[in-house]
């Protein structure tokens, strides 16, 4: 009987031939469900608050306004801050667009907050958003303070965004403090900051 000397060498073949299959078919499934994105893609671009003209929404709200947007990116979110001195005692999710995929949109957010006697009364948040092929989003959401009695404060400044712009920063729209003065150089969420305060709310946007 003849030995077989092309076996070992056909069983390596065959061995490489499966593992460039594997291989093949790991990368297919990282690209199809968007694993290979590179995080630096995702970025944001510009952001501005808009001069709000008086109009019929200063019935509704005692104070409002817009923030016009755009973007790289997948993910578009709104929270309200409740700060007691340093204390964080109140971090809420109020609006998000959140995307399969990362896109160029343009979009944005329009909000107003009303108050109840000497609280804060209700926030209404809506966030709009299309893409570069023109398809559309829109996502809208209320908060409502008086539950927790949060004193209405007073108003720091309604157009205080800033670029340039990182993913992830924490951007605020408005704010108020139960304070008399707010340093604008300060960092809004600085603990030795919040710390001289006896409340402050702080409304912020962050893209992803």
């Amino acid at each position: 009987m003849r030995s077989n000397r092309n076996a070992p060498a056909k069983k390596q073949k065959n061995l490489i031939l499966i593992i460039a299959a594997v291989v093949l078919v790991v990368a297919l499934i990282a690209i199809y469900f968007g694993c290979t994105n590179n995080q630096d893609d995702v970025q944001t671009t510009s952001i501005r608050t808009i001069d709000v003209e008086p109009s019929h929404l200063d019935l509704l709200f005692r104070n409002h306004g817009e923030v016009s947007f755009n973007y790289v990116g997948r993910q578009v979110s709104v929270y309200v801050a409740h700060y007691e001195y340093y204390e964080l005692v109140l971090h809420e999710l109020i609006a998000q667009l959140e995307f399969a995929s990362v896109e160029e949109f343009s979009g944005n957010m329009i909000w107003g907050i009303t108050t109840s006697g000497d609280s804060l009364g209700e926030l209404r948040v809506r966030i709009n958003a299309k893409d570069s092929m023109g398809g559309a989003a829109s996502h809208q959401r209320s908060f409502n303070f008086t539950p927790f009695d949060i004193e209405a404060g007073m108003i720091v400044n309604d157009e205080i965004l800033s670029e340039p712009l990182e993913r992830g920063e924490r951007h605020v729209f408005h704010a108020r403090t139960t304070g008399t003065q707010w340093n604008m150089d300060s960092d809004w969420f600085d603990a030795n900051v919040l710390g001289e305060y006896s409340e402050t709310v702080l409304i912020y946007i962050v893209f992803d």
